[in-house]
């Protein structure tokens, strides 16, 4: 197959990138560096010279908070970026893998959403990701689109990183403790996409939209408790106090949603998906971190 990896320099396309390179059945792997997503003259030339099998958009505009203050950047990126591609795939018969969040749900409900549950978005980001979706859905039937949570990675700067960074710096960590979701490791859902790359290739495919985070809902703060006594195992941290706080305590400018956590039942249904504990996942992920050296960057 001929792939088209946009966004490979993100935590999610970094991963895809590695597999990509040792995946034998991706007999040519294109990652243009200058490729503008928001150029809709630019993706065009892109995608009809490459005439690519597969686009993998792993691009976005993914931070929440700097979203409420830049929603045109943030909508050229998540949802015109998107329907430039989807029209430029149709046009050239090739199919797309695209991935979107769990903020398009408003959480205010405590059951895990499923993929034809009903999209209400809080944020900027969450409603620029949900127009995303649906240029997709209008302009390409052959999509995969993937929604995905509290995405963390060894390779970008992320919430396990800045945990371990603060804990190392302060005595006394407040995190949030009503936010509810399921952290994803960045290499496991690169590991789904690689099984779906096989699948395309054999023509055997449901398209559609489909859900995939890590297993376990938890909170914010016992994610940080976990990564700290992770942490612990390989460096004294300064930390001796870690205290739950609420999200009105917290004073983000972004509504968030309480309640995140993505039914996934479908994609271990239709592509034999089996997802990991995520203590097993975060513990590779801090491992990594660690032996690496990256520890010593931030």
């Amino acid at each position: 197959m001929k792939i088209l990896l946009i966004g490979s320099q993100g935590r999610l396309g970094y991963e895809i990138l590695k597999i990509c390179k040792t995946n034998k059945s991706a007999h040519a792997l294109f990652n243009p560096p200058d490729f503008d997503i928001t150029c809709k003259k630019s993706v065009f030339n892109k995608i009809n010279k490459i005439n690519p099998d597969i686009v993998i958009n792993a691009s976005g505009f993914t931070d929440v908070d700097l979203a409420e203050r830049e929603p045109n950047k943030s909508y050229r990126v998540n949802r015109d970026g998107p329907g430039y591609l989807a029209t430029a795939c149709y046009e050239t018969k090739s199919k797309l893998i695209h991935f979107s969040t769990d903020y398009v749900f408003n959480g205010k409900t405590n059951e895990p959403y499923s993929e034809n549950d009903l999209i209400s978005p809080l944020s900027v980001y969450g409603k620029s990701k949900a127009a995303g979706e649906t240029k997709v859905r209008d302009r390409l039937s052959e999509h995969i689109i993937i929604r995905t949570s509290w995405l963390y990675s060894s390779h970008k700067n992320c919430f396990v990183h800045k945990i371990i960074k603060l804990a190392n710096e302060q005595k006394t960590l407040q995190v949030v403790n009503d936010q509810y979701g399921c952290p994803t490791f960045s290499k496991d859902l690169a590991d789904t996409v690689l099984i779906i790359l096989n699948l395309i290739e054999s023509k055997e495919i449901k398209w559609g939209t489909y859900h995939y985070c890590g297993k376990d809902p938890i909170t914010w703060f016992q994610f940080a408790l976990r990564i700290i006594e992770l942490a612990k195992r390989y460096k004294t941290l300064k930390v001796n106090e870690i205290l739950p706080i609420s999200t009105k305590e917290y004073h983000s400018i972004v509504e968030r949603p309480s309640y995140s956590v993505l039914n996934c039942s479908l994609i271990e249904k239709e592509f034999n998906i089996k997802r990991r504990p995520f203590q097993e996942s975060l513990k590779e992920m801090v491992d990594q971190y660690f032996l690496n050296g990256k520890f010593n960057c931030h």
